[in-house]
């Protein structure tokens, strides 16, 4: 019974239960080296306790005389360059088992019992701290795994790279290509804007003296014609025209017959004429042409909104031959219609140096409503000598000559001979000739 009474204690004790121990009365002292913490011990008051290699309490501290001091504490030695100071725990701490004997006690167990008691387990043991070289030795471990594992990324990422490298320098190059083209172009744009603002400047400075046409050999011919009768300006400003003189046929009449007839003409700018012939009531007759590619007409009311009647080809090809001189060559020159211009274009063709009545000319060709037309310039002074007009088996030929200025001082032929078919037909005189005073058609 009393070993089951020591077991009921032993199991209280390890269980952690409230327990007190009293010492025997014939073990005046106890013997303790090492005492577990939280271990509580009650001891009667009439027991004593006695500590054995316990420390000392610490001398007190006495002041150093007056002017004296004590040496300060040296530094330790600092550690070498890129070395780390050694951790708190460096030195292994070696803690021997502390072996206790088994102290019988006796305590009021269960009534008054009295029990032998077993030592308490001991204490655990701290955990032992690794060295600093073993340390170093993980971190730089690590830090190798940790670089091995990036230069395996940069490894596999390095052909990605030189793509999206390679990628960068031809969107850079397409860059610049792009910039140059827009540039070129621009360039481009601007040297043809530049180009057309300064044919539209040369258009327009031509425009205030009245010129409309484009430069080349032929019309550079034609040019110097119109400079050589006076001011382009002056020419351009043509409007309308009278024309007085006389004019006398050769052959078909009789000897006795035969004489100058009185003549005026009435010449607007467009082309359109209108030709009064005859010296008496008897003899007059009146001729109309719209322009100067139009049929010319006969009109026997003498007034141009009468009746006409049409001519036939060789007498319409005469009657031009008597009035006509530049209107051709004016509705191109200087004509405002710029959109029949642009449509009929530029009809006139450089036919080479000829002789003309002992006089070097320079011809010029076109053909209008079936007729063919070829103009004669002096290369000399640049006036027109003569025309000739060729329709069907017809041709006529007229020569101009003694140029005097009318009253705007523009020179005018005052003298046209007329051959038909290489025989001569006509002559006329001019004796007035006024511009631009409103003449309007009967």
């Amino acid at each position: 019974m009393g070993e089951n009474k020591k077991d009921d204690a032993k199991k209280k004790l390890a269980g952690g239960g409230e327990r007190k121990v009293r010492a025997r009365p014939e073990s005046p002292e106890i013997y303790e080296e090492y005492i577990e913490p939280k271990l509580e011990i009650e001891v009667g008051e009439n027991e004593e306790i006695e500590f054995i290699g316990a420390i000392p309490p610490p001398v007190p501290l006495v002041p150093p005389p007056f002017g004296a001091f004590p040496p300060p504490p040296v530094p330790p030695p600092a550690p070498p360059f890129g070395a780390f100071p050694p951790p708190p725990f460096v030195n292994e701490i070696e803690i021997s088992e502390i072996e206790t004997d088994a102290v019988e006690m006796v305590g009021d167990i269960d009534g008054d019992e009295e029990r032998e008691l077993e030592p308490a387990p001991a204490a655990p043991q701290p955990r032992k701290a690794s060295s600093y070289a073993k340390m170093a030795t993980k971190l730089a471990d690590a830090y190798a795994n940790k670089g091995a594992g990036q230069a395996e990324l940069i490894k596999k990422d390095d052909a990605y790279s030189r793509l999206a490298g390679m990628l960068k320098i031809m969107f850079g190059i397409l860059c610049v290509a792009v910039m140059c083209a827009v540039c070129y172009l621009f360039i481009f744009w601007n040297y043809n804007k530049i180009s057309e603002h300064a044919a539209a400047d040369k258009f327009t400075a031509e425009t205030t003296t009245g010129w409309r046409m484009s430069p080349s050999l032929t019309n550079e011919i034609i040019r110097r014609f119109y400079e050589s009768l006076g001011s382009l300006h002056k020419i351009s400003e043509y409007r309308d025209m009278l024309v007085k003189g006389g004019v006398e046929f050769f052959g078909g009449k009789k000897k006795e017959e035969k004489g100058a007839e009185d003549f005026y003409c009435i010449r607007h700018a467009n082309g359109s004429l209108y030709v009064k012939i005859g010296s008496d009531t008897k003899s007059e007759r009146a001729y109309f042409v719209e322009n100067n590619v139009e049929t010319v007409v006969m009109l026997p009311d003498m007034r141009v909104a009468g009746r006409r009647t049409a001519l036939a080809q060789r007498e319409a090809l005469v009657l031009r031959a008597l009035v006509g001189f530049d209107e051709q060559l004016f509705s191109r020159a200087f004509g405002t219609d710029l959109r029949v211009i642009a449509e009929k274009g530029e009809p006139f063709r450089f036919s080479g140096k000829s002789e003309f009545y002992g006089e070097t000319a320079e011809t010029v060709s076109s053909r209008d409503n079936g007729i063919d037309y070829k103009y004669y310039f002096s290369e000399k002074s640049g006036l027109l000598l003569g025309v000739s007009m060729k329709q069907g088996g017809d041709y006529i030929l007229v020569k101009f000559s003694d140029y005097a200025a009318d009253n705007d001082g523009i020179l005018l032929p005052m003298t046209r001979e007329i051959w038909l078919n290489d025989k001569p037909l006509a002559k006329v005189d001019v004796k007035i000739a006024t511009r631009n005073k409103g003449f309007i058609f009967p």
